[in-house]
This record gives C-alpha cells, sequence and structure tokens, in this order.
C-alpha cells in the first residue's frame, strides 16, 4: 500500500513541478506548503528536480545537455540498464543541480529560499519518521519504499 501511495505522491509532484496548482496572487504561499507536503511524500525536497527535469530533461531531450538521457546506458540487456539507470546519472544530477542552485542563491532568486525551506521542514520529518520507525516492531512509512515508487513515476 505504501508503494501505491508513494507512486501517487510521485505522480502529483512530477506535476506541480510543471505547473503550479493554485493561481496566483495568494496562490505563491500556497504553493510554496504544498511543495513542502509534497517533498515528504516525495521523499525529497522537490524544488530540486527543477533543474534536472525541467530545465535538463524537457528542454534538452536525449542530447548531450540532458543529465538524465538514457543514451548514458549502454548495456545489450535492457533489465541491466532499468536496473542501473538511477545509480548511473544520480551522480550527473547532483552535481547539476548542485550547480543551478549555486548561482540561484548568487542571483538572490526565490527557488534558492524555496529549497531551504522544504529542506528545514524535510529533514526534521524524515529524521521523525526514521526515529519511530526505529522504536516500533511494526513497518511505517519511511523514505526507502518512497523512493522506489517515486523512481518508478
Amino acid at each position: 500500500m505504501i508503494c501505491v501511495f508513494g507512486f501517487f505522491g510521485a505522480t502529483i509532484t512530477h506535476n506541480c513541478i510543471h505547473v503550479p496548482i493554485f493561481k496566483r496572487v495568494r496562490g505563491d504561499a500556497l504553493n510554496k506548503v504544498w511543495h513542502i507536503v509534497l517533498s515528504n511524500t516525495y521523499g525529497w525536497p522537490v524544488s530540486t528536480l527543477i533543474p534536472g527535469h525541467n530545465l535538463s530533461h524537457h528542454k534538452h531531450t536525449q542530447s548531450p545537455k540532458d543529465v538524465m538521457r538514457t543514451t548514458k546506458m549502454r548495456y545489450e540487456w535492457n533489465l541491466l540498464n532499468l536496473t542501473l539507470f538511477v545509480l548511473r546519472i544520480i551522480v550527473d544530477i547532483n552535481k547539476h543541480d548542485a550547480a543551478y542552485f549555486e548561482d540561484q542563491q548568487r542571483l538572490g532568486r526565490p527557488i534558492y529560499k524555496q529549497l531551504l525551506l522544504e529542506c528545514a521542514f524535510f529533514w526534521p520529518v524524515q529524521v521523525c519518521c526514521l526515529d519511530d520507525l526505529h522504536s516500533r516492531s511494526e513497518t511505517r512509512e519511511c523514505p526507502g519504499p518512497q523512493s522506489v515508487c517515486s523512481w518508478c513515476a
């Protein structure tokens, strides 16, 4: 059941980084709060998806500027390509994201402050979930299943 809701959360997150849910006027504050909620549902601060997904993958699909292009996988066995894809691209994505947010901080853009806001809520919630999981015998929500389901979305 966790995987099903993880997939739903990843799909909602994907759509929200493309188009804000709430309209402009009062919507900016609501969208910021919604991103905080989604960060804890998705299992990672959602603002980090914007540089790699929107500005690289969608803008430069399958070109050398697409940090998550599938052509990086060269194994003849597609199951191996699928299994190792995330491990292959994660380093490039992290470098790309770090450079992007460093530039946004230097330029004083709001997306950097949004990332800090998401992180300020995300990390304490995840630590509490893991601590709670550790102190109970039954399985509860934790970042592991969220990450797997998000990758599937």
